[in-house]
């Protein structure tokens, strides 16, 4: 039988996905010598009050899973994304049933803009709840795994309201 719980992680995983595709498709369609990052007035980014240690640069996904296990955070069951666009390279693991989507980019300003773009297409559906580091972000199914991440590996904590 299906839980009232495994049915929601599943909507909002499909949510996830159709957003992820239309941040490809926006991405795709944006004009490349464009540097400017999209406005997020009328919403609030809240940062994580405690101090977090200095955000690291990853080159692949899994060491930055490797990151998180070793600073005691287990994400298991990791799944590499095939066809990523907007990234280097996409994967999503497991905090407990909480899916985390680990993205890692070319640089620091594409991680620092994943905020705002992922609000553009989510606005009115659902939270961004993200941490972004110095060249990857994470984004959360819970905003106590993000904080967590931030807590352990660096990164800011950005939750935008829907």
């Amino acid at each position: 039988m299906i839980t009232p719980q495994q049915t929601a992680t599943v909507t909002k995983r499909h949510l996830t996905a159709v957003a992820v595709l239309l941040l490809a498709g926006a991405v795709a369609g944006c004009d490349s010598g464009s540097s400017s990052t999209p406005a997020t007035s009328g919403t609030t980014q809240a940062a994580s009050a405690s101090k977090t240690p200095a955000a690291t640069r990853y080159d692949t996904p899994q060491a930055l899973v490797g990151a998180l296990e070793t600073g005691g955070i287990n994400c298991g069951g990791y799944d590499p994304t095939e066809g990523v666009i907007g990234a280097v390279a996409r994967g999503s693991c497991y905090i407990g049933d909480a899916e985390v989507v680990v993205s890692i980019y070319a640089t620091k300003a594409d991680a620092a803009g994943e905020p705002a773009k992922k609000h553009q297409l989510l606005a009115g559906v659902a939270d961004v709840v993200m941490t972004v580091g110095e060249n990857w972000t994470t984004s959360c199914d819970t905003p106590a795994d993000c904080e967590k991440i931030a807590k352990v590996i660096g990164g800011q904590y950005t939750r935008i309201p829907m």
